[in-house]
C-alpha cells in the first residue's frame, strides 16, 4: 500500500507519478503508476528494479524523444533512473554531477534534464511569507 506519489508528469493522456510506500528513510514497492488523465482511473505500473540500486522515487519525467520515463531518488539524489515506455522495463541510471541534494522533482525540456530539491526543511510560509513554525519549534529548543 503506498504512502507517496512522487511529483508527476503528463504525457500522452496519461499521468505518470512515483508511487511508493516510504518507511524508514527508504520506498518500498516502488513503480511507475499510469493514471488516465480524463478519468483518473489507474492504467497501469511500471515494476521498479531492484537492480537499479534506486531506493526512493521523488519524482517521475517523460522524456518524450527517446521513449523513456526518468525517476529522481530523494534518498539518495547522485543518479537519476530510466525506465523504457516501450518494454516497461529498467534501462539505465545515470550519475549527476555535481551531485544534487534532496531531489524532488525532475523534467525534461529541449534535450535537457531540469532537477528540482527541497532544503530539507519542511517549514512551510503561509500568508505574506511568514513561516508558520516558530524556529524554537522547529529545531527543539523550546
Amino acid at each position: 500500500l503506498a504512502n507517496h506519489f512522487g511529483d508527476i508528469d503528463v504525457h500522452d493522456g496519461k499521468i505518470y507519478t512515483g508511487n511508493e510506500h516510504f518507511n524508514l528513510g527508504r520506498g518500498e514497492n516502488i513503480c511507475v503508476s499510469i493514471y488516465d488523465a480524463e478519468t483518473l482511473k489507474w492504467i497501469e505500473d511500471i515494476p521498479w528494479s531492484a537492480e537499479s540500486g534506486q531506493v526512493e522515487v521523488s519524482g517521475v519525467a517523460v522524456d518524450r524523444e527517446r521513449n523513456l520515463v526518468w525517476l529522481s531518488d530523494w534518498v539518495d539524489s547522485r543518479y537519476v533512473y530510466a525506465y523504457s515506455l516501450e518494454t516497461k522495463k529498467y534501462y539505465t541510471k545515470v550519475q549527476c554531477r555535481p551531485n544534487p541534494y534532496w531531489c524532488q522533482g525532475i523534467f525534461i525540456a529541449d534535450g535537457k534534464m531540469i532537477l528540482s530539491a527541497d532544503d530539507g526543511e519542511s517549514t512551510y510560509h503561509g500568508h505574506h511569507g511568514r513561516s508558520l513554525h516558530r524556529p524554537s519549534q522547529r529545531y527543539g529548543t523550546g
